[in-house]
């Protein structure tokens, strides 16, 4: 395996006031960037013409997600102590003032961050001190509805530091598991040293009766009355590994400050300190290749998380400064043909990529690959 090291290949121009430099993604359908600041809130806007979409100004605790869809969820503190809600809202919109659905989280929660699985679930992880939980949410995404949700307890091993407890950055891999980081309560300055590795059955395809609909859209006789009791299950990970340093040009480093990390469908890549690296393996001690230094993560924001994702061409997006997102091609081997006819066809399609594609005389399955469904 090798890695291409600081091989930016563009740079996306911010516009001026947008939110950004603790999160980003991009929606090749839409043509839109969705970036994050965790202190100021989150922006929609056009790469080509510079335009803003939307905005959603917010001054309390929140994480975001970017979903099926062209959908946005975004995980809120309330008022209260402990309690507060997962909403989701459509990047078609040009406000975000309407939100299509508001989940509730149970008693006692105070939802985190969010996570979407493989199999398009939702995990949402709990802020709860010295309790540390995860939700997963089953989704009927076509009729945007909880199908069933399930509590995912998180062990703590006998002997470990209770004070690293609370979830801080959370992703899966394709094969079901769960990757996430604990941080230190009260300790924001640096992210926890600590990167978990569990795994988990993710995508449950049981369904709660009382979600179910027969071909005709109508209720089964059988179901139950209330489509708002949602089945809440139990279930209680089991550890695979712990990864607190790896291995850089035969040098150890120690994770002791994590800025952020995604999973790429083969390997977990991690912004630690300055820079970004790609573990080859996820256990400790891991060898690691360097894809990304000289990180500048943005000012203000007292996590310095760094905002890092895939776009369509399985390139990674490093957004930490207001200034510009850079894109890095670090893999180096062939893409499919399919793939590359794919990025073509989205990249020379400037506007209303989603409406002309669904006006193809071509076969569905060929329609959803090109919204990439």
């Amino acid at each position: 395996m090798k890695v291409l090291a600081n091989n930016c290949v563009s740079k996306v121009k911010i516009p001026e006031g947008v939110n950004s430099g603790n999160g980003v993604s991009y929606n090749p359908v839409l043509g839109l960037f969705v970036t994050v600041d965790f202190y100021e809130g989150i922006s929609v806007w056009n790469h080509v013409s510079g335009e803003v979409m939307a905005e959603c100004d917010l001054r309390s605790d929140f994480n975001v997600s970017l979903l099926p869809g062209n959908r946005v969820a975004l995980s809120y503190q309330s008022g209260s102590y402990y309690e507060g809600s997962v909403e989701i809202y459509s990047l078609e919109k040009d406000t975000f003032d309407f939100c299509e659905l508001e989940l509730k989280m149970p008693s006692s929660t105070d939802p985190g961050v969010i996570a979407l699985t493989p199999q398009k679930s939702l995990l949402v992880a709990s802020w709860v001190q010295l309790d540390p939980v995860l939700y997963e949410i089953f989704m009927d995404w076509n009729n945007l509805k909880v199908v069933k949700m399930r509590e995912i307890i998180v062990p703590l091993p006998e002997g470990e530091d209770e004070e690293y407890n609370e979830i801080g950055l959370l992703c899966c891999s394709p094969d079901g598991k769960v990757i996430r980081a604990e941080y230190e309560v009260g300790q924001y300055e640096a992210l926890s040293s600590l990167i978990k590795i569990a795994k988990i059955s993710l995508g449950c395809k049981k369904v709660s009766r009382s979600c179910k609909r027969n071909q005709q859209g109508s209720k089964d006789e059988d179901e139950d009355e209330d489509e708002e009791n949602i089945e809440l299950e139990q279930f209680k990970m089991q550890e695979e590994a712990t990864i607190s340093y790896y291995m850089l040009d035969g040098e150890g480093n120690q994770i002791d400050n994590l800025r952020g990390f995604i999973h790429d469908g083969q390997n977990l890549i991690i912004a630690e300190r300055e820079k970004i690296v790609l573990l080859e393996s996820l256990t400790e001690g891991s060898n690691a290749q360097l894809i990304v230094s000289g990180l500048k993560p943005a000012e203000g924001d007292s996590r310095k998380v760094v905002g890092m994702n895939l776009n369509h061409k399985g390139q990674l997006m490093v957004c930490d400064d207001k200034e510009f997102i850079k894109v890095f091609e670090y893999r180096c081997r062939l893409r499919s043909l399919q793939d590359i006819c794919r990025c073509v066809i989205v990249d020379t399609t400037h506007t209303g990529y989603s409406n002309k594609v669904k006006s193809l005389a071509i076969p569905s399955t060929l329609k959803d690959y090109l919204l990439y469904k």
